[in-house]
């Protein structure tokens, strides 16, 4: 469904708070700017993009091993970017060289790559030859690979710097070290929020603060099915003259991709924080793993080792819609949040303006865990 502004124009105009400006809540406040005339008010307790999103590997994939409609999802999503790409006039600098994955043995890279076939995903075979012919410093490489030449990766904090100013100049109106410490309740309607300065009210308030909204539901009696994952991000630079890495590589030893300029992320699995599982020695590990896997990486300098909190719902699947008793609160909140915000934040802007259900959200209503 398109949503077109002429239509609203005679419609009154209502007020919108949004809590949590990761990447979810600015996407979020862009296309209720851009797609309505709503008066938009985005809040971080911080400063944009430095949640969960700062730990982000970013990678724009279609995932693998998961229900056939949201891996769907997850497809429509990626092509939702190359949409916003357009909209914010290329200037996202989205980065589609794709990515190569194979698994732990050639029979079950074999049966990935069948499994996206079958799905309609565009996903190519790569014998050893041509997999060195795409990654001639991988070393040693495994017989089958698979080359997702759709999928991309993104800077997170660039695309929130791009859409943040947009979305402001078209009217947004954003308040960084903002914390909302409850929502403001009347008569089963949620109309607003206090944060620790001031109050302020709304027709809804939506929720795109990650973990962050467990307390907040928690105060109105609300247990959210939903946990904190840590996961780690890897920040190294390379003084190699030339990149080693053509794409995104993701094995089971490893996940990782050019970031910037003689900058490399790589993403790693938390276990624990025990001096064995340690996230320092988690990083010096991997890095010890890139060294065995690629020649002429140069010297790879470890600058940065993030363990973020994923908001990790408990069968996985997003979380979005209307948070019952109350009217007038919306909860948008999901695992892969970078890859799934555009079609998500879309599909949520049409439910606010045309306060009609969207048929496409309804798996992923909190009442499944009812």
């Amino acid at each position: 469904m398109d949503i077109s502004t002429s239509s609203l124009s005679q419609k009154p105009q209502k007020k919108i708070i949004i809590v949590g400006a990761g990447i979810v809540g600015v996407m979020q406040a862009w296309y209720l700017a851009k797609k309505s005339n709503m008066q938009v008010i985005l809040l971080d307790k911080a400063n944009a993009g430095t949640g969960a999103t700062s730990a982000s590997f970013a990678w724009l994939n279609v995932s693998y091993e998961r229900p056939d409609a949201y891996q769907k999802l997850r497809a429509e999503a990626i092509h939702c970017w190359r949409e916003l790409d357009k909209e914010t006039q290329g200037k996202l600098n989205i980065d589609w060289a794709g990515a190569i994955s194979w698994m732990s043995s050639d029979k079950e890279t074999a049966q990935f790559i069948q499994s996206h076939h079958q799905a309609g995903f565009n996903v190519q075979a790569l014998n050893k030859e041509q997999l060195i012919h795409k990654v001639p410093n991988l070393s040693p490489p495994p017989n089958l690979a698979a080359f997702a030449s759709d999928e991309g990766a993104v800077n997170p904090f660039h695309v929130i710097d791009i859409l943040l100013r947009q979305a402001q100049e078209m009217g947004v109106k954003y308040s960084a070290n903002t914390k909302v410490i409850r929502l403001i309740e009347e008569d089963h309607r949620i109309i607003g929020v206090e944060t620790e300065n001031i109050k302020m009210h709304a027709d809804h308030v939506i929720l795109t603060a990650g973990v962050g909204a467990l307390a907040l539901l928690s105060e109105k009696s609300i247990d959210l099915p939903l946990y904190a994952s840590p996961s780690i991000l890897l920040k190294l630079t390379t003084d190699a003259e030339t990149p080693f890495l053509p794409c995104i590589i993701s094995t089971p030893e490893m996940e990782l991709r050019h970031f910037a300029q003689n900058e490399i992320i790589a993403a790693e699995d938390y276990i624990d924080n025990s001096d064995e599982h340690h996230p320092e020695h988690i990083a010096f590990h991997a890095q010890a793993t890139f060294y065995d896997n690629f020649t002429q990486t140069g010297k790879l300098t470890i600058e940065q080792v993030i363990v973020g909190e994923r908001p990790m719902p408990k069968d996985e699947m997003p979380i979005i819609g209307e948070i019952s008793p109350y009217q007038g609160l919306y909860l948008v909140t999901m695992h892969a949040a970078v890859t799934l915000s555009p079609l998500l934040c879309k599909l949520v802007a049409q439910e606010l303006i045309y306060e009609k259900a969207n048929p496409l959200l309804t798996p992923y209503r909190l009442s499944r865990f009812s």
